[in-house]
């Protein structure tokens, strides 16, 4: 018997310096909303237990489609708007956060951006609506007045003009000491760069498509891939498209345009960005997924659920979650998206009103997941698994230490956060086949839990018989010591 050794190269996960529960509440829809920081066990229609669902909230906001939420490290609710109107933490009126050029009508019709350099101040990014001609507006909050509860400072400086597309997108740069900001009217994309003086025009991008005329076709999402490589379109006129995105130039590039789904609301990138997921709203909507290697290719999309899901929402637990217009107020949950989104659990009567059509925009940095693991590794054998911490933010929320837990009952393991290491390597061994989780979570120096980063992993036994006459270097055999 000869035992076979594969190479798994594991691609790093990505753990933020933060406690990244800044996306812990949405606010949209009909006075509803969705609090992660208290999870329950909900019963899905297929009569199925699904733990850790967040429990339902009711907030200030009534839309049809836009809103936006902010929240501080620790969950807690820093404002929230429909773009033309910002409610501080006790879900009351900000002070003069009326009268934003934002429009509740607009698919994303703002984002809330910090400022870099300055904690206690924000950018809001308003958006108008397809026949609206507001434009795309920014507006500054300042959270250490009013005790607290936040003052919009500054109202309304226009960035660009005219009856423009109804989305937004904010992405941090790749020295991670500012945002891009990215708009899409029709076959252009509008680049801006927010740094710590403020926001100035970068360029802009056009693409060739053969679209509509109807304004519609600006309705629809902007969203971009957990790494930052890769941003995704879509529009209500039969359009959605694909683009190269370099965090450190702003630039967008190879734009891959399809026209082969109608309807389609919302897309959003897998956590490990192999994997699309499409949301059509209207009348004989669906949920689709496709590999992002096949959409480009121009492969077919599947059907995953053939209901009208309006709109979806990553969030940082690795599941999407979704809302559907007139659908008895359900909540839907997709529990694989890094599986291609098969199992999508539907907790009907979840709302206490209808969540309409949109769901809350956050800038990209604040929903940042974990990276993807090989397919499988060896019993038997050791195998390195990598992560990168990006210490950003106050340095009262970056990590002192990771843990690392490989789910096999082994012990813990604690490594220390040393001052400019960003690589931490553990290597593990695992005696038996079997489906594991790694669980690594960051520690502040308080002791303080951040949140956790997870990891599959696959163990199969890769033992195989062979001739000892036939000799060859099957799967780098040779190379076994790379991987340690």
């Amino acid at each position: 018997m000869k035992r076979i050794i594969f190479i798994a190269i594991l691609a790093m996960a990505f753990l933020q310096g933060q406690a990244q529960k800044e996306t812990n509440l949405w606010y949209f829809g009909k006075n509803v909303g969705l609090n992660f920081n208290n999870l329950q066990t909900k019963i899905a229609t297929d009569a199925s237990s699904v733990p850790n669902i967040p429990t339902m909230v009711k907030g200030p906001i009534n839309t049809i489609e836009g809103c936006f939420t902010l929240s501080d490290g620790n969950g807690n609710l820093l404002m929230s708007s429909d773009g033309s109107t910002v409610y501080n933490a006790n879900n009351v009126v900000m002070h003069n956060g009326t009268g934003l050029l934002g429009n509740s009508s607009a698919s994303q019709s703002g984002i809330v951006v910090p400022m870099p350099g300055n904690t206690d101040k924000y950018y809001i990014i308003s958006v108008n609506a397809e026949s609206s001609s507001t434009g795309v507006n920014y507006s500054i909050v300042d959270m250490s007045q009013q005790g607290g509860l936040g003052s919009v400072i500054t109202k309304n400086v226009n960035l660009l003009s005219g009856q423009r597309g109804e989305n937004i997108m904010a992405i941090p740069n790749a020295a991670n000491d500012a945002y891009w900001l990215i708009h899409r009217d029709r076959t252009t994309f509008y680049i801006w760069k927010i740094t710590s003086v403020g926001i100035s025009f970068v360029g802009m991008t056009n693409f060739t498509a053969s679209l509509p005329t109807s304004n519609t076709i600006t309705v629809g999402y902007l969203t971009a891939s957990p790494d930052y490589t890769k941003i995704a379109a879509v529009s209500l006129k039969n359009f959605s498209l694909v683009a190269d995105f370099d965090n450190a130039t702003g630039a967008i590039t190879n734009v891959k345009v399809r026209q082969d789904i109608n309807n389609v609301y919302k897309i959003e990138f897998s956590p490990s960005r192999e994997w699309l997921i499409i949301a059509c709203n209207w009348d004989g909507g669906a949920l689709y997924s496709i590999k992002l290697n096949d959409f480009i290719s121009g492969g077919v999309m599947s059907t995953i659920y053939n209901e009208r899901i309006s709109c979806i929402q990553k969030h940082t637990d690795g599941r999407m979650y979704g809302t559907g217009y007139n659908s008895d107020r359900a909540l839907f949950v997709i529990m694989n998206p890094d599986n291609g989104g098969t199992i999508v659990k539907k907790i009907a009567n979840f709302f206490s009103s209808d969540p309409q059509w949109g769901l809350p925009t956050f800038a990209t940095g604040y929903l940042t997941l974990e990276g993807k693991e090989k397919s499988f590794v060896c019993t038997g054998n050791d195998f390195r698994y990598t992560v990168e911490v990006s210490m950003s933010g106050p340095v009262s929320d970056q990590p002192t230490k990771l843990v690392w837990d490989f789910g096999d009952g082994s012990a813990t393991v604690t490594q220390n956060i040393v001052s400019d290491q960003t690589i931490y390597k553990q290597i593990h061994n695992y005696a038996t086949t079997g489906k594991y989780t790694i669980t690594i979570i960051p520690y502040k120096a308080n002791g303080t839990a951040l949140s956790a980063v997870t990891l599959p992993a696959n163990v199969v036994d890769c033992v195989f018989k062979t001739n000892r006459m036939i000799r060859t270097d099957l799967q780098n055999t040779a190379t076994k010591a790379v991987n340690r």
